[in-house]
């Protein structure tokens, strides 16, 4: 990649050397709920709060401490009963190596981007696309983004939605925010729009 701009968001991340875990567990989640369209039925809470906290738990097993660069602990202390209770890992205050804590992930069967699968040699890189396929590719990705927005909130005007994170992110919204395209492109896709047609003569 010769500049930043074309860097993917996995791509960005993937330039660090350490993660704070809860970001590594949010940005796993993050790819995992794009993934999947929720009915009206779903509980979007308990489905994100379950992951997490499995994903969480599991990186507290053993064969997950060689991921750490940094493994943060509470602090010893005595309880109500004046028993002594040794503090013990603290996984959200921790930091991982995203190269070992991909790998683990893949070793576990998570779902990962394109680019992390890239990053441990699970796939091929592929030569980066020219301008104007890039953008075809953006538009299709913000409005399908949008289309799963809408289906949950199907009253946010167009106004929220360009700024809504996984347009702005992974959809490459923040690219376009000098003109009206990202506008343009969502209102193609806005299920609010009244339709409107010639009228009709009385």
């Amino acid at each position: 990649m010769t500049s930043s701009n074309q860097l993917t968001y996995y791509d960005y991340w993937l330039t660090k050397e350490v993660w704070p875990a809860v970001f590594a567990i949010n940005i796993v989640f993050d790819y995992f709920k794009f993934g999947r369209l929720y009915d009206k039925c779903d509980d979007y809470d308990h489905v994100r709060d379950n992951f997490k906290n499995e994903l969480e738990n599991k990186m507290g097993h053993e064969d997950a401490k060689h991921m750490f660069s940094k493994r943060a602990f509470a602090a010893n202390e005595y309880d109500e009963h004046g028993d002594w209770i040794e503090g013990k890992l603290n996984v959200l205050n921790s930091d991982v190596r995203p190269n070992k804590y991909i790998t683990w992930l893949h070793s576990k069967g998570y779902e990962m981007p394109y680019e992390f699968k890239v990053f441990i040699g699970l796939e091929e890189g592929i030569e980066l696309i020219n301008e104007k396929t890039q953008q075809k590719i953006d538009k299709a990705v913000c409005q399908g983004i949008a289309r799963t927005l809408w289906s949950i909130y199907p009253e946010m005007i167009i106004d929220n939605m360009q700024y809504e994170k996984s347009i702005q992110v992974y959809g490459s919204g923040k690219l376009y925010s000098t003109d009206t395209t990202l506008r343009r492109w969502l209102s193609e896709v806005d299920p609010r729009k009244v339709k409107t047609g010639p009228k009709k003569k009385i």
